[in-house]
């Protein structure tokens, strides 16, 4: 049975994160930018304990390091925390019952297809206990393996009911023998050690869905595996508009489009009004130069055209005026063989897809004065703690 090299677990369960070796970095960068240590450090201090939040290893893969970047430009840039802060001053009170649904992406799912609107289908929920909705209810490990032996199960895409980052993802196959499974990365594992991780780490909720197909002009760019469009919408008060758009490539090999730095994937910027990539970024050098090939088919990335580009922006908008109550969502739009499909809503977007791709601040000239006229339609006059704006 093959197993995952960093845990000697089938599921990767936790994210992987940036090697980077901090001191070499802040030498470099000190050298290129011809600033003296103790500045550059203090720098990545400031930005640290100042409203931006951001972590040290942040300034690096957002890019602040860079050369021809001012220190205006380094000022858009925001951490997770400021990101939060921002998101909770735009969203419904902490109490409500909003906050939680989209938590929940099952029950998000349910929602989105009594609206009709498209979305990944669900073919069973494992959990131990609760309602979880009309699908099959898999309830122990040994439903699991019962579900994935079963004839027309295969293949199904899995993934946590509550996670993010890709952790805890598998995409299963095929069947391979009488007790084993074939993953999306071509590993052969137990079916049964499978479920037992399955429900070992995950007993409050996990989705078996149906594997979704990109469309051919995705797949072009992708391969098979799918990428994931996120797409981030204010609601202010003319209703819901696209603030920015990036897009996560699959590293090969891989079974998703991963979305932390270090695995080989890309990212890219890509403009909203005309789904045309601007900008590609590597996550193996990220901040540091552009990617101008995908990973896994190699084909040209900058002024690609992505399919179906006003359905899926069209899509993410008409679902946000569901959850209006928000005023940023994130969406994760399967752009596929059936058009635009929304696989997930984000309550809490982070925008650190959209700093790496686009090489610039989410607080940028642009977006700043539509947030502050989103914030003075909800009331919000005054800077709340941790919150990056004036």
């Amino acid at each position: 049975m093959a197993q995952t090299p960093d845990t000697g677990t089938i599921l990767a369960t936790k994210p992987i994160e940036l090697g980077l070796d901090l001191g070499n970095a802040i030498r470099w960068a000190a050298r290129e930018r011809g600033i003296s240590r103790l500045r550059l450090t203090l720098d990545i201090l400031r930005r640290n304990r100042n409203h931006q939040g951001l972590l040290p290893k942040q300034y690096f893969s957002f890019g602040l390091h860079r050369v021809e970047m001012s220190d205006r430009q380094r000022d858009d840039f925001i951490g997770i925390n400021a990101t939060r802060a921002l998101t909770t001053a735009l969203g419904p009170p902490p109490l409500d019952g909003f906050t939680g649904l989209l938590r929940n992406k099952a029950m998000t799912a349910l929602v989105l297809e009594r609206m009709r609107i498209p979305t990944t289908q669900i073919h069973a929920v494992f959990a131990r206990d609760g309602l979880t909705g009309p699908w099959p209810h898999l309830r122990t490990a040994q439903d699991i393996e019962g579900f994935l032996g079963s004839e027309g199960a295969l293949p199904v895409y899995g993934k946590p009911m509550n996670g993010s980052l890709s952790v805890g993802i598998v995409s299963i196959m095929a069947r391979a023998g009488r007790n084993e499974v074939v993953l999306g990365d071509g590993r052969t594992v137990s079916a049964a050690a499978l479920a037992r991780e399955i429900e070992a780490a995950y007993p409050d909720g996990y989705l078996f869905q149906e594997v979704l197909q990109p469309h051919a002009e995705l797949a072009r760019l992708s391969g098979p595996a799918l990428a994931s469009l996120r797409v981030v919408t204010l609601w202010d008060a003319g209703g819901a508009s696209v603030l920015f758009t990036a897009m996560r490539l699959p590293s090969p090999g891989a079974m998703s489009d991963d979305g932390t730095v270090g695995t080989g994937n890309a990212t890219l910027c890509i403009d909203c009004a005309t789904g045309r990539v601007e900008r590609a970024q590597g996550s193996k050098n990220p901040g540091t130069g552009t990617l101008n090939v995908a990973p896994v088919t190699g084909a040209p990335l900058l002024g690609a055209l992505l399919p179906d580009w006003q359905g899926a922006m069209d899509l993410a908008c008409n679902a946000h005026a569901v959850f209006s109550v928000h005023g940023l969502l994130g969406f994760d739009i399967a752009l596929t063989t059936r058009g635009p499909v929304i696989n997930e809503i984000n309550g809490f977007p982070q925008h650190s897809l959209f700093q790496r791709s686009s090489g610039r601040g989410f607080l940028n000239p642009e977006i700043r004065p539509r947030l502050l006229a989103a914030l003075a339609a909800r009331g919000v006059a005054k800077r709340g703690k941790g919150m990056p704006l004036p």
